[in-house]
């Protein structure tokens, strides 16, 4: 019997699973993909927040070996002035990262394989164990088709928005939002980027940053519905909108090597799911899922991992009722990723900024200071909690009335 069985070994999961086996307890990873793969609908920027808990669990470096060069500033377009800043460090880590899922998610396997966990691959779970009214356990088939049953003391979902785990304890959904935005996107070589820049449009956007082998992802992102009319001819509409919103970096294309064939895309609904139950609970995406414009779901699901290990551990080791801690989990996790939902749900849109937000975009030209940490809300550096309180807000609009 193990202490614990994950459910997906993606980023959440793997995260989760090396956690608890470097606490000693007794895991088993499962996963319906076999590894080293690509997970195609991910624009994988790690913040620095993330990065700070990479490099607390010793993978920094082998996350720098793929090649990848680190991102600190952030150019944002806003049509008629661009704003540029450096994101604020997160625990000493000033620099993020966007490996290549083919690259990152092997390096989290392979952590916690190295840390104790047993990996099992290629595989589908097809239902949970059952006792009375508590998960002890998954039902799943091998890949040559031979059904086996474990058993454990908590069973943990990290297997994505469409969670087999969440289906089957019927997870309560809430604050759920349909999707507001698509995105597609491509790798490029040959072009010396070195920094995020976002371009925003009404209803449309563009973005570029850096990632593995020494390329940079190049993406267009639209309000739905115009997504839906876009990737009708999804390669016309993604050189389109890039001419029209971002033309240098267009140009630069032109001279450029693209080093995939593929156009990909991504869209996504909105939701927060109920996070634990008698012998279950979700993590990462399984119970939370936003919109990939502020690029924060591989960051959360680090932070979603710490922060249910941490829970586990004191539940599994009788410091507290394991209920309970899962229940703070539950709240904790909530009060860090709500503000930063609402945030990105409004910023899906694109639609054209409030005369309000216009206001603090105006004030922050030439404040770099508060630009810096106006950046922070999309890196989770900083809190829209903090950054949108009044009495912040009033400091920035009449520090831009003063340097006007």
């Amino acid at each position: 019997m193990y202490d614990a069985i994950v459910v997906g070994a993606r980023c959440a999961g793997s995260s989760t699973a090396m956690l608890l086996a470097r606490k000693g307890y007794r895991v088993l990873l499962l996963d319906r993909d076999r590894f080293p793969s690509d997970m195609a609908m991910s624009t994988h920027l790690v913040h620095q927040r993330g990065m700070a808990l990479l490099a607390r669990w010793g993978l920094l470096e082998q996350i720098q070996a793929t090649h990848c060069r680190p991102v600190t500033r952030c150019t944002m377009d806003l049509g008629t002035f661009t704003l540029t800043g450096v994101a604020p460090a997160v625990d000493g880590q000033a620099e993020s990262f966007a490996p290549r899922r083919l690259l990152l998610d092997d390096i989290l396997i392979r952590a916690a394989t190295t840390s104790g966990a047993e990996m099992r691959e290629g595989g589908l779970v097809e239902g949970l164990l059952h006792e009375e009214d508590h998960i002890c356990g998954v039902r799943a088939r091998t890949a040559s088709g031979t059904v086996f049953s474990e058993r454990a003391r908590i069973v943990i979902g990290a297997d994505g928005p469409s969670s087999r785990v969440a289906s089957e304890v019927q997870a309560a959904e809430y604050n759920s939002k349909p999707a507001l935005m698509g995105t597609a996107w491509t790798y490029w070589s040959g072009i010396p980027h070195d920094h995020l820049e976002l371009h925003f449009r009404p209803y449309e956007a563009v973005y570029a940053f850096p990632t593995s082998e020494w390329c940079t992802l190049v993406g267009t992102s639209w309000a739905i519905e115009r997504f839906r009319a876009a990737r009708r001819d999804i390669e016309r509409a993604y050189f389109d909108l890039l001419r029209r919103a971002a033309p240098l970096l267009a140009a630069q294309l032109e001279s450029a090597t693209r080093a995939d064939d593929k156009i990909y895309l991504g869209s996504t609904r909105n939701f927060f799911r109920k996070a634990s139950g008698p012998g279950w609970a979700l993590v990462g995406d399984a119970g939370y899922k936003k919109d990939p414009c502020t690029a924060q779901g591989i960051t959360d699901a680090f932070y979603d991992a710490d922060l249910l290990v941490k829970a586990l551990d004191a539940g599994l080791s009788n410091q507290r009722p394991l209920a309970e801690a899962l229940a703070e989990y539950e709240r904790q996790r909530d009060q860090w990723a709500m503000p930063f939902y609402e945030l990105t749900c409004e910023m899906a849109t694109f639609a054209p900024p409030s005369p309000a937000m216009r206001a603090i975009y105006e004030a922050l030209r030439g404040n770099g200071d508060d630009t810096s940490r106006f950046i922070g809300l999309t890196t989770e550096a900083v809190s829209p909690t903090e950054f949108f309180a009044p009495a912040n807000v009033q400091r920035i609009l009449a520090g831009g009335r003063a340097a006007a």
